[in-house]
């Protein structure tokens, strides 16, 4: 009977994936979570929204492995060359965090000389083309791109 059971659970787990390993319609899986790749504009606080309706939140990237995933998908498939992140120094000018925390990011890659808070005005963070889709800082109003992330 041990042996049956166990079958029985072996077939019912190939023919009923787990729900928690689906990402939602349009997103895209890299190990645990889905990525929402944004054909449209927007600025900071747009894609905060957007991404809030689709149940998620802008990406935010915590190890070398997820930053290669998004750019590499970035590069493959982008139409544009900026894509908003979820970090910000607006809770503290020039301590650069991702979007409700308030521990400075573990992992960057920023490109060299950024941020560079030009003009003072850049506190929203996103992916850089012009940079070799490393990170840069620009104004939050601007309008680009973005990656969701549940």
């Amino acid at each position: 009977m041990k042996v049956w059971n166990a079958l029985l659970l072996l077939v019912i787990v190939w023919i009923f994936p787990n729900e928690a390993l689906r990402c939602p319609l349009g997103f895209i899986r890299h190990k645990h979570s889905c990525y929402w790749f944004s054909s449209m504009k927007g600025s900071f606080g747009e894609a905060n929204a957007v991404c809030r309706y689709l149940k998620s939140h802008l990406a935010e990237i915590n190890n070398r492995d997820e930053d290669e995933f998004v750019r590499g998908h970035i590069m493959r498939h982008a139409k544009s060359p900026y894509y908003l992140l979820g970090g910000s120094d607006l809770r503290l000018e020039g301590r650069f965090t991702w979007q409700g925390q308030v521990t400075p990011m573990v992992y960057q890659n920023w490109n060299p000389g950024q941020p560079s808070n030009y003009g003072g005005q850049e506190n929203c963070m996103g992916i850089d083309k012009t940079m070799g889709y490393r990170w840069n800082d620009w104004p939050c109003q601007d309008q680009h791109n973005f990656v969701c992330e549940i």
